[in-house]
């Protein structure tokens, strides 16, 4: 999920569980899209934004309106 967090700026970035997070040390994790002078305010700027915008219930909105498409495709033209 690098660029898209830092709106377009080069930053990367990674999920994982609490429990693999908990076994990182400093600098076990690194790369060349790493934290810059324009691209950490650029991330907050983004997260500061989708979150101001509840981006997530527009995903869940989004997605809920496209599987009800796909279901009506399913039953307009089922499989031969």
């Amino acid at each position: 999920m690098a660029k898209g967090i830092a709106g377009g700026f080069p930053l990367g970035a990674f999920a994982c569980t609490e429990e693999v997070a908990a076994r990182f040390e400093l600098g076990d994790h690194g790369g060349t899209t790493a934290a810059t002078r324009w691209a950490v305010p650029s991330r907050h700027a983004v997260i500061s934004h989708l979150t101001e915008i509840d981006a997530e219930a527009r995903v869940a909105e989004l997605g809920a309106e496209a599987l009800a498409e796909l279901s009506s495709w399913a039953e307009r033209y089922p499989a031969s």
